[in-house]
């Protein structure tokens, strides 16, 4: 007799990535706006908290307009500065969709658990954290791996090399199989009506690329503008043209 699988025992055998991807597309799903808004608060009090001491720290902040439409779950942006408390210099700027935000949001809660733990076991003694620790650049770290990673959303192994309008990337193979089956996006369900709502994400240019590039904007800036006389010809034999071509326009009024 066939013993019937438990949810549970399916998701344990899942590879550990996978599973991770799956919690987050679920949290993303369920995450209403006040929440979000309340999370952002949270990682500002918890990492001026660690911070605390230091000469650098973090800010998060939701990217002016970003989260005015009704798809602010795609549209939204929030932006991580490193900040200089000495001086109030800003070192470092990252731009983070929800997504990679929710990412941060768990690494940085379930750390930051553990180390006020271990601060709050030796509080009693005095110790507190080493001021050449710095925790600011450590985690925007984090997040520049965050922002940097471009794989794919669904396979969360191919490297991406398509990117829909709702700005999810996939790699080609995964997106071509799902299209044949839906015309909306795998994430957040946003309908792609044409192929051509799809773009290609291109390989970093080469030296030659960007040389060519160069010169290509120096060609097409300004106005054209032709030369009095090219190099190597002679100006006097240039004006002697012109002097001789006004005589005979003056002959011909004559």
């Amino acid at each position: 007799m066939g013993q019937q699988i438990s949810g549970q025992a399916v998701m344990t055998s899942l590879p550990e990535k996978l599973m991770k991807h799956a919690r987050l597309v679920t949290d993303s799903g369920y995450l209403n706006y006040e929440e979000f808004l309340g999370r952002v608060a949270e990682l500002n009090d918890m990492t001026a908290k660690l911070a605390a001491g230091q000469q650098k720290h973090l800010i998060f902040e939701v990217q002016t307009g970003s989260d005015a439409s009704a798809l602010w779950k795609v549209a939204v942006r929030i932006v991580c500065t490193k900040i200089n408390k000495e001086n109030g210099m800003v070192e470092a700027s990252r731009i983070m969709n929800l997504y990679q935000f929710i990412q941060l949001y768990r690494d940085i809660t379930s750390q930051a658990a553990e180390v006020l733990a271990a601060e709050g076991a030796r509080l009693p003694s005095g110790n507190h954290p080493s001021g050449d620790s710095c925790q600011a650049s450590m985690w925007m770290g984090r997040v520049k791996q965050l922002t940097d990673e471009e794989e794919c959303c669904i396979c969360m192994d191919g490297k991406s090399d398509l990117i829909l309008p709702c700005a999810h990337s996939f790699c080609q193979k995964c997106i071509d199989k799902w299209s044949g089956q839906s015309r909306n996006c795998p994430i957040c369900r946003l309908q792609v009506t044409a192929a051509n709502e799809s773009w290609v994400m291109p390989d970093a240019p080469t030296e030659e690329d960007i040389a060519g590039c160069i010169l290509n904007l120096a060609d097409e800036a300004g106005h054209p503008h032709r030369p009095e006389w090219a190099p190597g010809v002679n100006r006097g034999a240039t004006t002697d043209k012109a002097h001789s071509g006004q005589m005979l326009r003056e002959l011909g009024n004559c």
